[in-house]
């Protein structure tokens, strides 16, 4: 299956990428790889074929999950960003220091102040999505469809 990529400062340029050369976070429609767990999402694939990541039918499914999931660690008791993204990408899986320093600058703020999710949840969505699947893919995504999700969180 070919997809096509379509972003260049303003312009349009087409071009084919295959499903196949896609970041693993793009083609199982979660953006943010949340990983396998026995949760029940909302809007999961019915053959969950990744041994470790969800698949999602829509991207929008896997960006509610991300919304949940931060809203859960604020209710948890986790307030900064350094607290939310140790916990989301932990040091046994990730350079989690560089993933902080990476959210922390492109939300452009404090890592360790209190982050309110009513203010940062939007741009701490595109930022993690950013981070898991590589700057190219920064702008794959459509506001619109981040914002879906979110809404349906």
């Amino acid at each position: 299956m070919k997809l096509l990529f379509i972003f260049l400062l303003g312009g349009f340029i087409l071009t084919t990428v295959s499903r196949s050369s896609l970041p693993r976070g793009i083609r199982n429609n979660n953006p943010g790889n949340i990983r396998l767990t026995s949760d029940q999402w909302q809007g999961l694939q019915d053959a969950q074929n990744d041994p470790d990541f969800f698949q999602f039918v829509h991207p929008r499914y896997g960006f509610r999950a991300m919304a949940r999931i931060l809203r859960n660690y604020q209710r948890r008791g986790l307030t900064t960003l350094r607290e939310m993204i140790g916990t989301y990408a932990p040091k046994s899986e990730n350079d989690t220091n560089a993933y902080v320093r990476f959210v922390a600058n492109e939300l452009n703020i404090n890592p360790d102040a209190e982050l309110s999710l009513d203010v940062y949840l939007f741009p701490l969505i595109k930022a993690i999505t950013q981070f898991e699947n590589g700057r190219r893919f920064a702008d794959f995504y459509g506001d619109n469809t981040i914002k879906e999700g979110i809404a349906l969180a």
